[in-house]
């Protein structure tokens, strides 16, 4: 892993990076080596007009969290080669700005209007120029690496952050100045901050899936995930690699997580569970206002949980949705991409961009309320649900539908499933796959392990009972499980929910996601047990799924962490069709949906 050794620069209390890559040059004078603060104004052509500077200088310091009024020291004006422009001229021309306002003018000129620079804070060193990178305290322990691309402008690779808060307690996260990048059809991310699950391989950064072994044992990437790549050649800055419960399982906080600490989730007292494996990517956006989007996987509630618990949009993606070629896998059959936002429109923007989804011609006509998950067991939060549901139910001009999948199997049973009730017919169905793949994912890494070392790589004690559960999971039990898994969601594609050409799904599901009561960090776990496959975490992983949460309330609690009352986040949660049609295989009569 590559190291970046530049030691930051602090204007006015404020930290920066001096971005290593020079951007461009000044064409007179040589300036001292010590990094100078400078904004630059470029131009193609024309009479340079005081007035327009004025008003970058102002909508710079107003609408980007990186430029000051530090960077005012110095005035960098960029045209073409082409354009004649005598730097008295400039001096004249910008008197007003010169004294008192800035007290220096400097020239770079490009070869074409191409090579201009965007207009906004940078770094002078010597002749050449460098982006301002604004330096964050990363105060909830969210990430286990921040980095800064090797080239800006094209990035390939990925340098490690070595700068720290001012009182050396946490890690510091750097970002771009937002004036550096310019949305387009090509780049619709353009300069958007995003932070990724360590699961995703990032080149030139380790992996080190929040396990002693795995990051002692496995070198930098070469390469950067199929999906990270393709958000950065959309536009999209990557700032850090977030924290993950290891080998994103379902650790929680505290006495499960035995090799790194579990991040601070910024919500209530701040002493809750972010919960889920991409707890770092969920405590990240939620607690610091400049990352944008957070990117990670769904297992089994791996992208939902923590969006519940920190008060998040999410989208678990339908099933193969996005590539996942580059991202350490949990359980093939359930691991899709997860996405992370503050608000429901930047998360449809990303979904649309990364995910190349489409947008349809109208909402679903039908709501789906299913009494096998319902009511909850707290009544603030069912009323809360219910509200929201009475909202989807004016907006979509229906009502809800209420049904059970349970008494909906009765009555119209698949054949496949030979007479056997829901339940008993899912019993293990969903158990084999999990375990079997997340035991035999990590046959390679404990075998280099004990090649290398000559003992086995040690674990905490829930992927100990994964482990030892996979391993008595055989291959035959596992395509067992995946073909009664294909039985059920043939069911309900036929009986329940379907894909639909103007709708995308015909229908939506309303299901729970989440407690509305504490879950302290510091309190004893229960041991690790098996989730049944009929159960709300499972169903949209199980069914392939996309699932949407959305922050719809919260419920206040007496907090013994703060002394005080304290407010938990409450979500509601759609399930609709699948993105990708499947083909059923009935032996019976095709079935009306509900």
């Amino acid at each position: 892993m590559t190291f970046l050794h530049i030691p930051p620069v602090t204007l006015s209390g404020v930290k920066y990076l001096v971005h290593h890559q020079v951007v461009g040059v000044l064409t007179s004078p040589n300036l001292e080596s010590t990094p100078r603060p400078a904004f630059l104004w470029s131009q193609a052509g024309g009479t340079i007009r005081v007035g327009n500077i004025e008003d970058a200088l102002q909508d710079a310091v107003t609408n980007d969290d990186v430029c000051s009024r530090d960077f005012f020291q110095s005035l960098v004006v960029q045209v073409p080669s082409n354009v004649d422009l005598p730097q008295e001229d400039i001096h004249i021309e910008l008197g007003q700005l010169i004294n008192p306002k800035i007290p220096s003018v400097f020239v770079s000129k490009t070869e074409s209007s191409a090579d201009l620079l965007p207009s906004g804070p940078y770094f002078l060193e010597g002749k050449n120029i460098h982006q301002a990178w604004k330096l964050y305290d990363d105060s909830l322990g969210a990430f286990i690496q921040t980095v800064v691309p090797d080239n800006v402008t094209s990035p390939k690779s990925y340098l490690a952050v070595q700068a720290v808060s001012s009182d050396g307690v946490f890690k510091a996260a750097a970002v771009p100045s937002r004036r550096y990048a310019e949305v387009s059809q090509e780049k619709p991310l353009a300069g958007v901050r995003i932070s990724i699950k360590d699961n995703f391989d990032l080149a030139g950064v380790k992996s080190t899936m929040i396990n002693r072994a795995y990051t002692e044992l496995y070198g930098p990437k070469d390469h950067s995930a199929t999906q990270v790549q393709k958000l950065v050649d959309l536009g999209a800055v990557v700032v850090g690699k977030t924290k993950m419960s290891a080998f994103a399982s379902a650790e929680e906080p505290t006495d499960q997580w035995i090799d790194y600490h579990c991040p601070f989730n910024p919500r209530g007292d701040t002493f809750q569970s972010p919960s889920g494996s991409t707890n770092g990517g969920a405590a990240s956006l939620a607690g610091y206002d400049w990352l944008d989007f957070s990117i990670g996987t769904d297992t089994t509630g791996s992208i939902r949980a923590p969006a519940t618990c920190c008060g998040l949009y999410a989208l678990r993606s339908t099933w193969d949705s996005g590539s996942l070629d580059g991202v350490v896998k949990q359980c093939r059959a359930y691991d899709t991409i997860g996405l992370l936002s503050r608000d429901l429109t930047s998360l449809h923007h990303l979904a649309k961009s990364a995910l190349n989804l489409d947008d349809f011609k109208s909402p679903p006509k039908r709501i789906l309320y299913p009494t096998d998950f319902f009511p909850h067991s707290n009544t603030n939060q069912q009323a809360m649900v219910d509200d929201y549901v009475d909202i989807l139910e004016s907006y979509l001009g229906v009502k809800r539908t209420i049904f059970s999948f349970v008494e909906r199997w009765s009555q119209c049973p698949p054949e496949a499933a030979g007479g056997k009730p829901l339940k008993e017919f899912l019993s293990k169905s969903g158990y084999y796959p999990f375990f079997y793949e997340g035991y035999h994912e990590y046959d390679q890494f404990r075998e280099d392990y004990r090649q290398k070392f000559g003992k086995e790589p040690y674990v905490g004690p829930y992927m100990r009972f994964r482990w030892e559960n996979g391993a008595e999971v055989t291959k035959e039990q596992r395509d067992t499980g995946l073909a009664e898994l294909k039985v059920f969601r043939d069911w309900v594609m036929n009986s329940v929910l379907r894909t639909d050409s103007i709708t995308g799904s015909d229908a939506i599901l309303i299901m729970p996601s989440g407690n509305a009561g504490p879950k302290y960090r510091d309190a004893p776990n229960n041991r690790p047990s098996p989730t049944p496959t009929f159960s709300e975490n499972y169903l949209a992983s199980i069914l392939q799924l996309p699932q949407l949460i959305l922050p719809i309330g919260q419920n206040s609690y007496d907090s013994r962490a703060s002394g005080r009352k304290e407010h938990r986040p409450i979500v509601g949660s759609l399930v609709g069709a699948s993105g990708k049609v499947l083909q059923a295989s009935f032996h019976s009569r095709e079935l009306k949906p509900i």
